[in-house]
């Protein structure tokens, strides 16, 4: 005799019913009575994670680079530069950039993240009219251009580039990047200082970004490397 109804058709052997959350909380017990719970949550916390990290970083590129591998689409920015003269984003085009973000009263990384611009452009020497070094503020309060000249001529060196303010923020464009800044109440110094990353990014000259350092990546060697291995892997025809 066919089956008509609903009902008749749930209690067809053919269709046994689906497990109830009863089934789902006793096996559940079983897991965690026999510790195999923490293995299944360890694969699935690692697979998240994975995925996480992957969002900003090309994991394939780990090991192949002394940076890691970025895939960032920064915004438009209109900026100003020690010359009081607006920069946009074609600053970056044709040349390889290293650019940091900060402020000019900074007492901790920005110094060190000049000095190594300084050391750099000393390492490369005659190839440096190929690579620019671009400092960011995002201290819209406290930076202007007169602070920005003021901040620039204890690290001058050829090719150094300081923007500020102008139509966009500084601070825009850092939170398009993965800098994190944690801006503090201000207090009553004017010397207050402003918590962030420093990380120093790579810029091709198709205004890709490529790679990121942070602070522990200091070896000047191996980010020059990292520059000539960019050229090559994505066949750049600008010569460093």
């Amino acid at each position: 005799m066919p089956v008509h109804s609903l009902d008749e058709l749930k209690k067809s052997p053919k269709f046994p019913d689906m497990p109830s959350s009863k089934w789902f909380k006793r096996n559940i017990i079983k897991l965690i009575s026999k510790n195999q719970i923490f293995p299944v949550l360890g694969i699935l916390f690692l697979i998240g994670f994975i995925f996480g990290m992957n969002r900003y970083y090309d994991i394939s590129n780990f090991d192949k680079y002394y940076g890691k591998s970025l895939s960032i689409d920064f915004n438009n920015f209109k900026l100003k530069d020690s010359h009081n003269q607006q920069v946009t984003e074609t600053v970056f085009e044709g040349k390889y950039s290293l650019l940091t973000f900060g402020f000019t009263k900074c007492t901790g990384v920005c110094p060190v993240n000049m000095y190594r611009f300084k050391q750099l452009a000393n390492d490369f020497g005659s190839k440096v009219q190929n690579l620019q070094f671009v400092f960011v503020s995002f201290d819209s309060d406290r930076d202007g251009v007169e602070e920005l000249n003021s901040f620039l001529k204890n690290y001058s060196h050829e090719n150094l580039i300081g923007l500020v303010d102008d139509e966009t923020k500084g601070i825009d464009l850092a939170k398009s990047f993965i800098d994190q800044i944690y801006t503090r109440s201000k207090d009553k110094s004017k010397d207050y200082q402003i918590e962030h990353n420093g990380f120093i990014y790579l810029i091709g000259p198709n205004k890709k970004v490529e790679l990121v350092y942070n602070q522990k990546q200091t070896n000047h060697a191996l980010i020059a490397q990292d520059i000539m291995q960019i050229r090559k892997d994505h066949g750049y025809k600008n010569e460093l």
